[in-house]
């Protein structure tokens, strides 16, 4: 008689503690932490979407965090961001945290789960309006259109939020995407 396996639960990299607390650990050997204000890194969350890697929510400290590949945020110099590399620490909360936890995932861990560094600078720098305008105003209502940069426009479609997540996605109104998904 054949048994029946226990589902396993999603694989989650080497680096998240294992247990109920969080731990600190070095950045720069598995990954490089980048940080946001709050306000700054909810809106770069909802831009990028499923393409986003894990975000810890710290809301005592009033900032989110990405991981990255290690020295792959060298040398940004964004408002509002900061970047910690070898040398430094983070506290990682475990991948179940109780609904009660201060420090908890906003977007959680699974899998190769790093953020891909280049989508993250140009998203932060984005939102933290460090783009200087390259277009004069114009009857563009979108970010992405008025910098002439489409890559995170979602075309006036909404995409679907992530599960266990307080990210709302909103459709992109363009002119230029009249017709559309409108």
């Amino acid at each position: 008689m054949a048994t029946i396996a226990p589902a396993l639960p999603p694989a989650v990299p080497e680096w998240i503690p294992v247990g109920r607390y969080p731990e600190l650990r070095p950045t720069g050997r598995w990954f490089d932490a980048v940080t946001a204000y709050s306000v700054e890194g909810v809106r770069a969350i909802a831009r990028l979407g499923e393409r986003s890697g894990p975000v810890i929510d710290d809301p005592e400290q009033g900032f989110v965090t990405w991981f990255v590949r290690p020295g792959s945020a060298a040398g940004w110099s964004l408002p509002c961001v900061g970047v910690l590399g070898a040398g430094c620490e983070i506290v990682v909360p475990p991948a179940a945290v109780p609904d009660r936890a201060l420090l908890r995932w906003v977007i959680p861990p699974a899998g190769d789960c790093l953020t891909c560094p280049a989508l993250l600078y140009d998203t932060l720098a984005l939102v933290t309006g460090e783009r200087r305008l390259r277009a004069a105003a114009s009857t563009f209502t979108s970010p992405e259109c008025l910098f002439g940069e489409h890559e995170a426009c979602t075309k006036a479609e909404v995409p679907s939020s992530p599960q266990d997540s307080s990210v709302i996605y909103e459709p992109c109104n363009c002119d230029c995407h009249a017709g559309a998904g409108r």
